[in-house]
């Protein structure tokens, strides 16, 4: 994946790479690009311009932010790199009530 996105920025630089990921980081090839993104101090390798959390509950993928975030984590933790708040996208489906969304967006 890191490879084809890394041709796709080559061949169009302002084409927009969003990378959509569980919760809790468990596909290694969304591992890879993630970590291949940012560095650990949150800045930008030019590779995908944002996450997507795949979490649909309520406002419940706020619980998730810590994994990608600059948030302390743990050694071993798969994510090595500090993706910034502003390029982690929440997850909302459809029936997600006005509150949780007024969270989901104060908490940005």
């Amino acid at each position: 994946m890191v490879h084809f996105i890394r041709k796709l920025k080559q061949l169009n630089p302002k084409i927009i790479v969003s990378q959509p990921t569980y919760g809790w980081p468990q596909i290694q090839a969304e591992i890879d690009v993630i970590n291949a993104s940012w560095d650990s101090n949150g800045n930008s390798n030019n590779l995908a311009d944002s996450i997507g959390l795949m979490v649909y509950q309520g406002s419940q993928s706020l619980n998730y932010v810590k994994n990608f975030d600059s948030s302390k984590r743990w050694q071993g933790h798969p994510i090595s790199a500090s993706c910034p708040n502003n390029a982690i996208l929440l997850g909302a489906k459809g029936l997600t009530s006005s509150s949780a969304i007024i969270q989901m967006a104060e908490a940005s």
